[in-house]
């Protein structure tokens, strides 16, 4: 059947057509042949039995009276049949009374023969008895050339057959010729107008249906085809053209990866992003997967083989290139897996997008961030050292006052007064006696006496009590400095430390400045784990805080009664909570978003680096530092978180060993990276 394949149709329904007929012509013929076979054995044996029983007729007179020559004269006739090769006729006593041949030897008489007929070889043995008076006079036996017979038969019928065979297969042949134009006219046709859309592309032409046959339901099946497949060529040339207009656009490169022939092809795009003429590298995957950084290339075909093996929907990735003139690109490659029903991929493709100036960007903005860092760290080191001028100015006010208090004290002092007495008694210093008694000034002396011995002693008592106050406030300065340079010596050292102390230590800062506003601090401390922090950052935050508390105070609804609550205490999520609230100007609600970053301030005289510098000091030790208002002129409350672990992000994983959770608004948002 395959020598039909590449035939035309014409040809195939002619050979079809001759194939049919000549297989049936050939059944019909060899069962006619067969039955005819079966008729010409029937009546040759007919024409043989009728043949023996006219011979025993005629020769029983001659067996009864022992007449050789009428019996073999009764033979005699067996010549005018030329089949019959010869025949005897034999008495019981088993010799042979006549005898026919031809060209034959003699017979001799075989008593094992049965009655009737029997095949020898090519010949037909007939045996019949000769009877008289219902008595057995004799037997006749008689051989034919059955064979022969036959062949002569099977060349006639055979002749007979083939020139039939012959003629009906010409006929046949005719008449296909003529009428299989029907069937293949239409099939030719479509034929036809499907070569054309093939080469011509031109998915308009239809074939013409003139029937509503098979061939006609073929052909308008193949039109309907036609009208999908130009509908569909149409949308895709639409979207061919949106995609060449927005790859006009673009900066793109786009690849394309046959999983099942392994071939690869990159755009021009792709290869010029590099710096290489499209002619400069081979469409190969080694291409790709040489030019890929080494530290690079693992990752990225690690995420390549999840993608093919169906771990991942789609494959993303960002590595760097090796450029034509020795440079380092970076790419951002995307891209997906087509899949059969069965989900085995069958082919890849994406692009690849140049993001080394991102990358540039992304890493000078690394660099302004840690100089940011630095400027905070600073400003926050200058904002405690504010505080702590301020604080300290205030004490040196209270110092201030004492010594001019003092100062005014000496200056109005009546020492003279005790002077000019002294003087007065001199001239009578070896006779005081009539100086007093009688002299009207002396008189007045001891009562002047009296009077200035009282006055001494409240002066006195008046100065011990600012000398008191001014050595306190001294102290108070020295405490200050002093607790800067305990905090200053350990700054950038984690350790575990009692939230209180520190609490403590950043209110005694600010002790000065809360009293001289006249601000009530309730402590509400709670018993806690020691908090993991750097001393020095978390006395920058809250000291920073009070600082605020205290100038909300200052400016706030309740000149009378300002309030300010410290409270201490363990949190839900593990860590250690300072909350401080004051009753003070409060916070408006579209600035709780705004007020830790970096330059806002709602102060006249801010900068905006105070609470960004401390969002960002918490967020370093692994802490949160959030706010909340009503509203204004409702107070507002600051939250401190403080670990009770170790947070810090390690700088080997770059991963925290707690949670963070805190803002950092000081660290831009990374993109995934290929290491």
């Amino acid at each position: 059947m395959r020598l039909l394949n590449d035939i035309p149709i014409r040809r195939k329904l002619t050979v079809v057509v001759l194939t049919i007929s000549g297989v049936a012509l050939f059944l019909a013929a060899a069962s006619l042949f067969w039955f005819q076979t079966f008729l010409f054995r029937q009546s040759f044996e007919r024409d043989l039995t009728t043949l023996a029983e006219i011979i025993s007729k005629h020769s029983s007179a001659a067996i009864v009276f022992r007449d050789k020559a009428s019996a073999e004269e009764v033979l005699s006739a067996l010549a005018a049949k030329p089949h019959i090769t010869s025949g005897h006729i034999v008495l019981p006593d088993g010799s042979c009374l006549a005898a026919f041949r031809k060209n034959q030897p003699p017979l001799s008489h075989d008593t094992t023969l049965p009655a009737g007929i029997s095949a020898r070889g090519r010949d037909l043995m007939l045996t019949r008895a000769i009877q008289l008076e219902g008595k057995t006079i004799g037997t006749l036996c008689l051989r034919s050339d059955y064979q022969t017979e036959f062949l002569r038969l099977l060349r006639t019928y055979s002749a007979i057959v083939g020139l039939v065979m012959l003629l009906s297969i010409f006929v046949a042949y005719i008449l296909s010729t003529l009428l299989q134009g029907v069937i293949t006219r239409p099939i030719l046709s479509l034929a036809s107008i499907a070569q054309s859309v093939a080469e011509k592309k031109d998915y308009s032409l239809r074939a013409e249906i003139n029937q509503h046959d098979e061939v006609g339901q073929l052909s308008n099946a193949f039109n309907g085809m036609l009208v999908q497949i130009q509908q569909q060529h149409e949308a895709l040339r639409e979207s061919r053209q949106r995609l060449e207009v927005a790859l006009l656009g673009t900066t793109d490169g786009l690849w394309d990866w046959d999983l099942r022939s392994n071939e690869v092809y990159f755009s021009p795009r792709w290869k010029t992003m590099l710096g290489y003429a499209e002619e400069e590298l081979s469409n190969a995957p080694q291409t790709w997967e040489r030019l890929i950084h080494a530290q690079d290339r693992e990752p990225a075909m690690a995420m390549l083989r999840d993608c093919v093996e169906g771990r991942q929907m789609a494959f993303q990735a960002e590595f760097r290139m090796l450029r034509k003139d020795g440079g380092w690109a970076w790419i951002f490659s995307r891209g997906a897996a087509l899949r059969d029903p069965s989900g085995r991929p069958l082919r890849m493709a994406g692009s690849h997008t140049d993001i080394t100036p991102r990358k540039q960007a992304e890493e000078e903005l690394a660099q302004l961030n840690q100089r940011l860092r630095e400027a905070s760290r600073q400003a926050g080191m200058a904002e405690v050292a504010t505080g702590i001028l301020h604080n300290v100015g205030n004490v040196l006010n209270s110092v201030n006052v004492s010594t001019d208090l003092l100062q005014d004290r000496l200056a109005r002092s009546r020492v003279d007064s005790l002077r000019k007495t002294v003087e007065l008694l001199k001239p009578h210093a070896a006779n005081p006696g009539p100086f007093f008694t009688t002299d009207p000034k002396g008189k007045l002396v001891p009562e002047f006496l009296i009077k200035f011995s009282e006055y001494l002693a409240n002066e006195r008592q008046e100065m011990q009590h600012e000398v008191a106050a001014l050595a306190k406030n001294v102290d108070h300065i020295k405490q200050i400095v002093a607790m800067q340079q305990s905090y200053a010596t350990v700054s950038g050292v984690i350790e575990s430390i009692p939230a209180s102390e520190v609490v403590e230590d950043a209110i005694r800062f600010n002790e000065a400045a809360l009293q001289r506003q006249g601000i009530q601090v309730v402590r509400r401390f709670a018993q806690v784990p020691p908090v993991i922090v750097d001393r020095h950052q978390v006395l920058q935050i809250l000291i920073n805080i009070i600082r605020n508390g205290n100038y909300a105070l200052e400016h706030g609804p309740n000149p009378a009664h300002k309030l300010l609550n410290v409270t201490i205490a363990s949190s839900n999520n593990g860590t250690v909570e300072i909350r401080i609230a004051d009753n003070g100007l409060g916070i408006a609600p579209e600035n709780l978003t705004r007020i830790f970053a970096h330059g806002f301030t709602t102060k006249k005289d801010g900068h905006g680096f105070g609470l960004h510098a401390s969002a960002n000091a918490a967020s370093a030790m692994g802490g949160k530092l959030t706010a909340n208002s009503e509203g204004l002129g409702r107070g507002a409350t600051f939250i401190l978180e403080l670990p009770i672990n170790d947070a810090r992000p390690n700088a080997q994983t770059g991963q925290t060993r707690m949670a963070n959770s805190g803002p950092r608004p000081d660290v831009a948002p990374t993109s995934l990276v290929c290491p």
